[in-house]
C-alpha cells in the first residue's frame, strides 16, 4: 500500500512538471512573437520614404522618360533613312541588326526552292567551300579537283552581279591532300572577270559554254554544242558533263565512257518501260512466263530466217534518240533478264571490303563532281539546259560490275552488240550513236 501510495505521489508530481514546462514553452512563443512584430514594425517606419526622397525619385523618372522618348525618335529617324538607302540597293547583301550577312533577293528567289546545293550559302556569305567526301583512290588527286574550275567560275558570277561586284576575289577551299590524312586549307585566287556581265534576272547562257573555253585544247567547242542540240533535252547537260570529264580526267578510258551509256540506255529505257524490279527471284516470278513465251517466239522467227521484227515507217523517220520512246516492252524483259545480275554488289565485297578497285572508282567519283558542279552553274543561270534526273542516268554498283565486264573484252563494241543488247536492235542504235558522238566531238 505503502508503495502504491508513493507511485500516486510520483505519478502526480511528474504531471505538475510537464504541465509547468508546456506552460513556460507557450509563453516563449508568444514573447518571440511579439518580439518579432515589434522588430518588423521598426523596420518599415524605417524604410519610409521622406518627401524629399520622393521628389527626387520622381525628378528622376521625368529625366528617364525624355531620354526614352529621345531615343525613340532617333531610333525611328534612322529607321526611315535605312528604308530609304534599302529602297536603292534592294540587291546588295544587307546586314541585320546582329550584324549578320543576309543575302539577296535573287540569291533567295534560287535558294528557298531548293534549286542550289547547301555549299553556295557557305561561299555567298563566308568565302569558304568544303569538299563533299567520296570513295576514291586516296593516292591520286582529290576527285573533286577536276571540277574545281567550275567552282572558280560559279564564285566569280556570284561576286560579279551586274551593278553589284564586291571586291572578293578568293575564297578558303577545304579539301585533301595527297597522302596525308590532315585537311588541307586552299586559297583559291579569282585573277579573271566572267567573259559576258552577270544579270541574274536575264542570265547570258553563253556564261555557261565559257567553262569549256580553257583548259581543253582539244575540244571543237563549235560542233559540242551544235551536237548536243540533237540530243534528247533532259540529257544534254549530262552529255556535257561527260565532254568535260573526258577532257579533264587523266585516269578514264573508254570502258569507263561505254559503261556509262549502257547505264544510260538501261536506266532511261527499260526502267521507264517496265517496273524496275531488282530483285532477281521477284523478277522471275512476275515476268518468267512472258519471257519464256517470248525467248520461244523469236527463236521460231530465227529458224523462218527472220532475225528481227520490222520497224514501223514512222518510226523509222524519227532520229535515233527519239526512238527510245518506242521500244517494244518485250526487248526492255529479255534485256533486263540478262543484267539483272549486274545490278548486285558482288559477294566477294562482303567478305573482303578491300577487293573491289579504288582505281576505277576514283574515275567515276570525278565524274560526279563535275556533274554536281555543273548543275550548280545551270541552276545559277536559270537553267539553260534541263536538269537532269539522275536516278535514269546513273548506277554506281550497275557502272562498276559494267566496267569490270568490259575491260577483259577485246572488241567492247562486239560483245555489247551480241551479249549485252542481243535482244534489242533500237537500244544497239542508241548506244552505238550516243557513243559515237561524244568520240567524234572529244
Amino acid at each position: 500500500m505503502q508503495q502504491e501510495g508513493l507511485e500516486s505521489e510520483s505519478a502526480e508530481e511528474c504531471e505538475k512538471e510537464t504541465s509547468d514546462e508546456e506552460q513556460e514553452a507557450i509563453e516563449g512563443k508568444t514573447s518571440d512573437e511579439e518580439h518579432e512584430s515589434t522588430e518588423e514594425k521598426t523596420s518599415d517606419e524605417e524604410h519610409e520614404p521622406t518627401e524629399e526622397e520622393t521628389s527626387d525619385e520622381e525628378q528622376g523618372n521625368e529625366i528617364d522618360d525624355l531620354e526614352s522618348k529621345e531615343d525613340e525618335d532617333n531610333s525611328s529617324k534612322s529607321d526611315d533613312d535605312s528604308v530609304n538607302s534599302d529602297r536603292s540597293e534592294e540587291e546588295e547583301v544587307a546586314v541585320d541588326d546582329n550584324g549578320e550577312k543576309t543575302f539577296p533577293d535573287w540569291f533567295l528567289r534560287k535558294l528557298h526552292p531548293g534549286h542550289f546545293p547547301r555549299f553556295m550559302v557557305d561561299l555567298m556569305s563566308l568565302q569558304k567551300y568544303i569538299n563533299n567526301p567520296q570513295i576514291e583512290h586516296f593516292h591520286f588527286n582529290d576527285c573533286n579537283e577536276i571540277a574545281l574550275p567550275i567552282l572558280q567560275h560559279i564564285f566569280m558570277l556570284l561576286n560579279h552581279v551586274k551593278g553589284h561586284e564586291t571586291d572578293n576575289n578568293s575564297f578558303t577551299y577545304l579539301t585533301r591532300a595527297t597522302r596525308i590524312s590532315n585537311i588541307c586549307f586552299r586559297e583559291i585566287d579569282i585573277k579573271k572577270n566572267p567573259m559576258y556581265s552577270f544579270d541574274p534576272s536575264q542570265p547570258n547562257p553563253l556564261l555557261f559554254r565559257s567553262i569549256f573555253e580553257n583548259g581543253m585544247s582539244y575540244l571543237n567547242r563549235d560542233a559540242l554544242f551544235s551536237d548536243i542540240k540533237f540530243l534528247p533535252a533532259d540529257i544534254k547537260l549530262y552529255f556535257l558533263a561527260v565532254v568535260y570529264w573526258l577532257h579533264r580526267s587523266s585516269h578514264v578510258d573508254l570502258n569507263h565512257l561505254h559503261a556509262l551509256i549502257i547505264c544510260l540506255v538501261v536506266l532511261r529505257t527499260v526502267d521507264m518501260k517496265i517496273p524496275p524490279v531488282r530483285n532477281i527471284r521477284l523478277f522471275h516470278k512476275r515476268f518468267g512466263n512472258l519471257i519464256k513465251k517470248e525467248r520461244l517466239h523469236r527463236n521460231k522467227l530465227l529458224a523462218e530466217g527472220i532475225s528481227e521484227r520490222a520497224m514501223k515507217k514512222e518510226v523509222k523517220a524519227l532520229s535515233i534518240p527519239d526512238r527510245m520512246t518506242y521500244i517494244p516492252k518485250s526487248d526492255c524483259y529479255l534485256v533486263q533478264n540478262e543484267l539483272l545480275q549486274h545490278f548486285y554488289i558482288p559477294e566477294i565485297f562482303k567478305k573482303k571490303y578491300d577487293a573491289y578497285s579504288s582505281v576505277v572508282l576514283h574515275a567515276f567519283a570525278e565524274f560526279q563532281s563535275v556533274v554536281f558542279q555543273l548543275h550548280t552553274l545551270n541552276a545559277l543561270l536559270d537553267f539553260p539546259y534541263l536538269a537532269p534526273k539522275m536516278g535514269q542516268l546513273y548506277c554506281g554498283v550497275f557502272l562498276y560490275n559494267l566496267y569490270n565486264l568490259l575491260k577483259s573484252r577485246p572488241d567492247v563494241a562486239h560483245h555489247v552488240k551480241k551479249y549485252i543488247f542481243r535482244d534489242s536492235s533500237m537500244m544497239i542504235e542508241k548506244s552505238t550513236t550516243l557513243s559515237g558522238i561524244i568520240i567524234q566531238i572529244s
